[in-house]
C-alpha cells in the first residue's frame, strides 16, 4: 500500500476530499498531510451547490501518527451562494474556526477527565490557550445538543480563581444538580447573556432562584425573569453573614456601660445597664 492510500485510510479522507501529498520530516518528527478538494461544492448553510469562488489554505493538527506530529493542510474553497454569498464549505474532519482535527479535541477532552491542565499540555504538546479553546468548543457542542426544558429552581453563584483575581459565574439546576451556564466574570452583561439562551417559556417557568445579595445579579433578574421578586431567594449562607457583619459593626459602635443605682432595699445593691455610642 502506498503512503496516501495508507494515509487515506487511516484519516478517513473521502471524496470530494483527496489526498494529493504525504511528506515525512524525520528531523521535525512530522507528518504533513496535503489535501485538495475534487468534485463540486455546496453552500454550508442551505446545502444548496454553488460556484466556486476561490480557495483558502487551512492547517489542522491531527492525532500523533506512531511518535510524530500529523498535520492536514488543505485548500478549502469558498463558494458564491446565491442565497448566501461568499461562504467556505465545511470540512468533514474538523469544526470551523478550529486549528485541530476533531479527533484530536475529542482526545484532548477525554484527557482532561483524568489528568491536569499542566499534564495534558505536557503530554499533547499544546499550549494552555489552545487547551481552553479546545474545552469551549466542547461546551457549545454540548449546549447545543441540550434539550429545551423548563428548569424550576436556579441557582446563581460566582467561582473565583487565581486568589480572588479572576470570576466565572455558574449557573445551575438546583433539582437536579447540574450546571446549566458558565459565563466569564461577573457583572450584569455576564449573566444577562444566560437569560437570552433561555426561551419565554423557560423563564416565565423559573419557580426559584436562589442567589447571593450581589447586586448585578439581582438587577439582572429583575429585568429578565417575570415577577422575579417574588422568586428571588438570598441563600442562608450570606443571610447569616450579613447580619454577623452587622452585629459586628453594632458592636463596634457601642459599649456597655455599667451604671449604679444604688440600694434597692437594705442589704441589697441594684445596678442597670445603659447602651452609649462612642
Amino acid at each position: 500500500m502506498r503512503d496516501i492510500e495508507l494515509y487515506t485510510a487511516v484519516l478517513g479522507i473521502a471524496r470530494p476530499w483527496v489526498i494529493s501529498d504525504a511528506s515525512l520530516d524525520v528531523t521535525q518528527q512530522k507528518v504533513d498531510i496535503s489535501v485538495i478538494h475534487d468534485g463540486p461544492a455546496t453552500c454550508p448553510i442551505c446545502g444548496r451547490t454553488a460556484t466556486k469562488y476561490d480557495t483558502r489554505s487551512r492547517r489542522w493538527r491531527h492525532l500523533d501518527f506512531c511518535q510524530y506530529q500529523l498535520f492536514i493542510t488543505a485548500e478549502v474553497p469558498r463558494i458564491d451562494c446565491d442565497l448566501h454569498g461568499v461562504k467556505q464549505i465545511a470540512v468533514p474532519w474538523a469544526e470551523e474556526r478550529s486549528g485541530f482535527t476533531a479527533l484530536f479535541e475529542q482526545c484532548v477532552i477525554a484527557w482532561l477527565r483524568e489528568l491536569s491542565f499542566a499534564a495534558v499540555v505536557r503530554r499533547m504538546r499544546i499550549t494552555w490557550d489552545e487547551i481552553d479553546g479546545i474545552m469551549m468548543r466542547g461546551v457549545a457542542r454540548g449546549m447545543a445538543r441540550r434539550q429545551k426544558s423548563i428548569v424550576r429552581f436556579i441557582g446563581i453563584d460566582e467561582k473565583s480563581i487565581r486568589k480572588g483575581h479572576k470570576y466565572f459565574t455558574i449557573v445551575s439546576d438546583l433539582q437536579t444538580q447540574k450546571v446549566l451556564w458558565i459565563g466569564r466574570g461577573r457583572k450584569r452583561e455576564t449573566i444577562d447573556a444566560f437569560w437570552k439562551t433561555l426561551s419565554e417559556e423557560q423563564l416565565a417557568g423559573i419557580e426559584g432562584i436562589s442567589m447571593d445579595m450581589w447586586a448585578p445579579f439581582f438587577d439582572s433578574v429583575v429585568a429578565n425573569v417575570p415577577d422575579s421578586k417574588n422568586k428571588i431567594v438570598f441563600d442562608k449562607f450570606h443571610i447569616a453573614k450579613y447580619l454577623s457583619d452587622a452585629l459586628d459593626q453594632t458592636r463596634k459602635r457601642c459599649r456597655l456601660t455599667r451604671r449604679s443605682i444604688g440600694p434597692l432595699s437594705k442589704g441589697a445593691v441594684g445596678c442597670s445597664y445603659a447602651i452609649q455610642e462612642t
